[in-house]
C-alpha cells in the first residue's frame, strides 16, 4: 500500500482554520486537497505498504489520511472524504471537530482502522448500527468522546454483528448505557477493549475472560459492581487493566499474572493487595489511590524493578519511605500525596554518610509528596535532577531551611510547589532557568526577600503564589514588554510589599484580558497518566483548595500588604478576572469606573483602605458579582442600585460614614437623578428580563462550581464522598474531568 504523510503538507494548508471568518473557504480548499490526494493513490493492485517517518513519531500508512493533533477549531468534518475509495486508515483524532459524524465515512468499505476520538462529535443520524454495517473490514474502531447515547443491547449487537474482525475497540466517554451485552462475546479477536466513563451499571461479564488475545481492558468510572471475574486475570496476554473508580467492584488478584499496568483506585480490591504481587516482576504502573490502605510503605513495591509509575495518594500510609524505592532504575512518577508519611528525605547512617533518597533517580519526572509529615531540609540534589523533573510538589509538610538554590540550565520543571512548609532565605535567581515553569507556589513559608523581578521572564507561568511570607519592598515596573502573558493567578497577600501598583504590569497580563474555555483544566499529560495541579487560595476570607484549576479561573490577591496610591484604571482591562482582592492596604483615590468592565468578576474586596469618592454606578453592570466588600473606607454618596447590587447586605458598606441609601439604615437627604444605567433598566423589556435570568443562573452555577471545585482544607473525606457521588451519577463527566485523555 502507498504510504502518505500529511503532517507537513495538507495540514499546513488548514492552519487558518483557527480563524472563524475563513472556515468556509478553507473547507472548500480542504475538499479540493482531499480530492487531489485521491488522484495520487494508485490502483489497488499496485498499492504496497511502507513506513513513513512523520514528525512526532513513526506512523504506519497504507492508503492513509492522518490529521491527528492538528486543530480545526470546532468545525464539522468536511464532506467529500467518501471519494477516497481505497482508504484503509483514517485518523482524525484530537482535532476539535464538532457535530455529526458524516454518513459518508461509512461508505469507505476498505477501512481497516478508523479513529475519530477526542473530538466533540456525535453519532445519532446515522445510528451506530447504520454507521458500521458496511465497515466489515474494520480491525480498529476508536470513537472515544463521541456522543452515541444508546443502550447496551443496541451498541453491542451493532458492533458484534457488523465487525466480526474487530481487534481494538475504544468507546470511552460515549454516554453508552449498560449492561455490556452478551453479543460482544462474538468479537473473538479483541485485543483492546476501552469503555471507561460510560453508564454501564452492571457486573463485569464472565465472557471477557474468554478473549484470549486481550492485552488491554479499561473500565474506569463505569458504575460496575459485584465480583470481578478471576478468569480475566488469567488471560495469557493481558497487560493493562484499569478498573478504578468503581467503588462497588470487588475481587481478588491471583499472584501469577502477566499485568504491566494496574489501576484499582477507589475499588473493593484494595483489601486483598498485599499477597497478590509477590511473584510479579513485570508491573510498570500501579495506581492504588483512595483505597483506605494503612500501615508502612508496602515492601513488595521496591522489588518491582520495571516500575515507572506509582500512585498511593489519599491513603493512610505512615512511617518513612524506603530509600530502595528511589533506586528503582525505571521510576518516572511518584504520587504519594495526602498520607501520613514522615521522617526526612535524607537517611543518616552512623559513622558513614548521608544518602539522599532521590539523587540517583535521574529519570524521575513527577515527585508528589505533598500533605504528609516529612521534615528536615530539602535535598539540594533535587535541583540537580531538574533536567528530567517536570513536577516537584513537596507542599504541606514540615521542611525547613533554605529553598533549593541551584537549578540546572536545562531545567524542565513545569510545577514547583513548596507551599505550607517552614522554608527560609531568598528565592534563588537560578530558578529563572526553568523557562517552562507554569506553576510556582512558594506560599505559607518564612521567605525573607524582595520581589524577584527576574521571575517576570518566565513567559509560561500561569500561577504565581508568594502569599504569607516575609516579602517586602516594591514590585516595580515589569522589565519585559510581555510580562506573564499567560498568568491567571497572582497571589501576593499577607506580605509587606509597599509602593504603588504598577499600571504597566496589569496591562501585560494578556491572559486575564481574554475570554477562555470554561471546560479546559490546567493539567499535564505523561506517558503513564496525567498530573492535576492544585492550589490554595482565599475566597470570602477562607482558605479553599482548588483541586481542579480551570484555565478560565483568574485571581489577583494583593490583600494585607502596604500598597498605596490609586488603584490603576488598567485593572479594568482584566475582563476575565473572577476574584480581585486588594483589601487591607493603603490605597487612596477613587474606585476606578473601569472595574465595571470586568464582566466575569464574582468577588471584589476593596475593604480596609483609604478609598474616597462615590461608588461608581458602572459596578452595577457586574451581573455575576456574588461577593462585594467596600467596608472601612471613606466613600460618600448614595449607594447605586441594580439587580445584583440589591442582593448585598449592609456589611458590604459599613465603616463609610459618608454613604447612604439601601441597604444602610442611613437615608440620603437629597434624591439625585438616577445614573444612565438605572434609567435604561427602569423600563421592563426583554433585555432586562434576560439579564435577570442570567444573574440567577450565574449565581446558581457559581454555587455549584464552588461546591464541586473548591474544598476547605482538611475536608478530604467529604471530597472523596462527593467524588464518589459524581462517579455514580455522572461517570462520563467524572471520567473526563479527572482523566482528560
Amino acid at each position: 500500500m502507498v504510504g502518505v504523510d500529511f503532517t507537513h503538507g495538507v495540514n499546513q494548508q488548514f492552519a487558518d482554520l483557527h480563524s472563524a471568518d475563513r472556515v468556509s473557504s478553507v473547507r472548500n480548499r480542504k475538499l479540493q486537497s482531499i480530492q487531489g490526494v485521491r488522484k495520487s493513490f494508485p490502483d489497488d493492485s499496485s498499492i504496497k505498504r511502507r513506513k513513513v517517518e512523520a514528525e512526532g513519531g513513526e506512523h504506519i500508512f497504507g492508503g492513509t489520511v492522518t490529521y491527528a493533533s492538528n486543530y480545526f477549531n470546532d468545525s464539522p468534518i468536511p464532506s467529500g472524504i467518501e471519494q477516497l475509495t481505497s482508504l484503509t486508515h483514517l485518523n482524525l483524532s484530537f482535532l476539535s471537530f464538532y457535530g455529526q459524524i458524516p454518513l459518508e465515512i461509512s461508505r469507505l468499505t476498505t477501512l481497516v482502522s478508523l479513529d475519530l476520538s477526542y473530538n466533540s462529535l456525535q453519532l445519532k443520524n446515522p445510528s451506530i448500527r447504520a454507521f458500521v454495517q458496511n465497515l466489515s473490514s474494520l480491525r480498529e474502531l476508536h470513537l472515544s468522546w463521541a456522543n452515541i447515547s444508546v443502550q447496551g443491547s443496541e451498541w453491542g449487537l451493532a458492533l458484534s454483528s457488523a465487525l466480526p474482525l474487530l481487534r481494538k475497540l475504544s468507546l470511552s466517554s460515549c454516554r453508552l448505557s449498560g449492561p455490556i451485552h452478551p453479543s460482544l462475546s462474538n468479537l473473538h479477536f479483541l485485543s483492546e477493549l476501552h469503555l471507561s466513563g460510560n453508564y454501564l451499571f452492571s457486573v463485569v461479564p464472565n465472557f471477557i475472560g474468554n478473549f484470549s488475545s486481550l492485552t488491554s481492558l479499561r473500565l474506569r468510572y463505569c458504575i460496575l459492581h459485584g465480583k470481578f471475574p478471576e478468569s480475566i486475570f488469567m488471560l495469557p496476554n493481558l497487560q493493562t487493566l484499569h478498573v478504578g473508580y468503581n467503588p462497588l467492584l470487588t475481587g481478588e488478584i491471583p499472584p501469577n499474572n502477566t499485568l504491566r499496568e494496574l489501576s484499582l483506585s477507589d475499588t473493593g480490591f484494595c483489601s486483598n493487595l498485599r499477597d497478590s504481587f509477590t511473584n510479579s516482576k513485570l508491573l510498570t504502573k500501579i495506581q492504588f489511590s483512595d483505597c483506605n490502605l494503612t500501615g508502612q510503605f508496602p515492601s513488595w513495591l521496591v522489588k518491582l524493578e520495571k516500575l515507572m509509575y506509582l500512585d498511593l495518594s489519599y491513603n493512610g500510609f505512615s512511617g518513612p519511605l524506603p530509600s530502595s524505592l528511589f533506586s528503582l532504575p525505571s521510576l518516572r512518577e511518584v504520587h504519594l500525596r495526602d498520607n501520613q508519611f514522615s521522617g526526612q528525605l535524607v537517611e543518616k547512617f552512623p559513622h558513614l554518610f548521608a544518602i539522599v533518597l532521590f539523587c540517583n533517580c535521574t529519570y524521575l519526572q513527577v515527585l508528589d509528596l505533598s500533605h504528609n509529615r516529612f521534615s528536615g531540609s530539602i535535598p539540594p540534589c533535587l535541583g540537580q535532577i531538574s533536567n528530567a523533573l517536570i513536577v516537584l510538589n513537596l507542599g504541606g509538610n514540615a521542611f525547613h531551611g533554605p529553598l533549593l538554590q541551584t537549578f540546572k540550565e536545562e531545567c524542565t520543571l513545569e510545577t514547583l510547589d513548596l507551599n505550607g512548609n517552614h522554608l527560609e532565605g531568598q528565592v534563588p535567581s537560578s530558578l529563572a532557568r526553568c523557562k517552562k515553569l507554569e506553576v510556582l507556589n512558594l506560599g505559607n513559608n518564612q521567605i525573607h526577600d524582595t520581589y524577584p523581578f527576574w521571575i517576570e521572564n518566565l513567559s509560561q507561568l500561569h500561577i504565581l503564589i508568594l502569599r504569607s511570607n516575609k516579602f517586602h519592598g516594591t514590585i516595580g515596573h515589569p522589565q519585559a514588554n510581555h510580562t506573564f502573558p499567560l498568568l491567571q493567578i497572582f497571589d501576593l497577600c499577607n506580605n509587606s510589599f509597599t509602593g504603588k501598583l504598577p499600571s504597566n504590569m496589569l496591562r501585560s497580563w494578556k491572559a486575564m484580558m481574554e475570554t477562555k474555555s470554561q471546560s479546559q483544566f490546567l493539567s499535564k499529560t505523561f506517558d503513564y497518566g496525567y498530573y492535576q495541579d492544585k492550589v490554595t487560595i482565599v475566597i470570602k476570607g477562607q482558605e479553599r483548595e482548588l483541586v481542579k484549576i480551570l484555565i478560565a479561573f483568574t485571581v489577583v490577591d494583593l490583600s494585607n500588604n502596604q500598597f498605596h496610591g490609586d488603584i490603576p484604571e488598567s485593572a479594568g482591562n482584566l475582563k476575565s478576572l473572577v476574584v480581585l482582592n486588594m483589601s487591607c492596604n493603603h490605597f487612596t483615590g477613587r474606585i476606578p469606573a473601569s472595574l465595571g468592565n470586568i464582566k466575569a468578576l464574582e468577588s471584589l474586596d476593596l475593604s480596609h483602605n483609604s478609598i474616597s469618592g462615590e461608588i461608581p454606578w458602572q459596578l452595577t453592570k457586574l451581573n455575576f458579582l456574588a461577593v462585594l466588600d467596600l467596608s472601612e473606607n471613606f466613600l460618600i454618596g448614595s449607594i447605586p442600585q441594580g439587580p445584583q447590587f440589591n442582593t448585598f447586605t449592609n456589611k458590604s458598606f459599613l465603616g463609610n460614614s459618608g454613604l447612604c441609601g439601601t441597604p444602610l439604615s442611613k437615608k440620603c437627604e437629597h434624591i439625585e437623578a438616577s445614573p444612565p444605567l438605572a434609567q435604561s433598566e427602569s423600563k421592563y423589556d426583554w433585555k432586562s428580563m434576560w439579564i435577570g435570568f442570567g444573574v440567577g443562573y450565574g449565581v446558581g452555577m457559581g454555587i455549584l462550581f464552588w461546591t464541586l471545585a473548591l474544598w476547605t482544607k482538611g475536608m478530604k473525606e467529604f471530597t472523596i464522598f462527593v467524588d464518589r457521588v459524581l462517579v455514580l451519577i455522572f461517570p462520563c463527566e467524572a471520567f473526563i474531568l479527572m482523566h482528560p485523555y
